[in-house]
């Protein structure tokens, strides 16, 4: 895996994946999603895709989901996630033991993201089923 990251000007940067796919960096938040901001979606990515495999795996019919995830961050440099909270949405007419279980999954075992941030990062998740 390789990824490159060209500075544009002022604070804006482009990383670029080896298939040329661009994501816009910019600590304004105006134009583009600042680097910390980055790590959170990559969390959300990431345990997105175990927690949709695995529920399929599992035949529940999930209808949509929807995955809140809030970084707490040290006051002192380096600003590191010192706790990560991820919210995970449901819709459809889930097993709530199986949706449990797909989660823990992610978040011990598959997750390589998440799996990062532990050492330094106290990482907690609780969920919801609208049916």
């Amino acid at each position: 895996m390789k990824t490159t990251v060209k500075w544009k000007n002022g604070m804006k940067f482009v990383g670029v994946n080896e298939h040329n796919t661009e994501v816009l960096m910019d600590i304004d938040d105006i134009t583009g999603v600042r680097p910390m901001q980055m790590a959170l979606m990559s969390i959300g990515g990431c345990t997105a895709v175990d927690v949709i495999s695995t529920l399929e795996k599992m035949r529940q019919n999930v209808e949509g989901m929807e995955i809140e995830i809030e970084g707490l961050r040290r006051d002192e440099h380096p600003r590191y996630f010192e706790e990560i909270v991820i919210v995970y949405k449901f819709k459809g007419d889930l097993d709530g033991d199986k949706v449990e279980r797909a989660i823990k999954l992610s978040k011990d075992k598959y997750c390589s993201v998440s799996n990062m941030f532990e050492p330094k990062a106290k990482i907690s998740f609780r969920f919801e089923i609208n049916k």
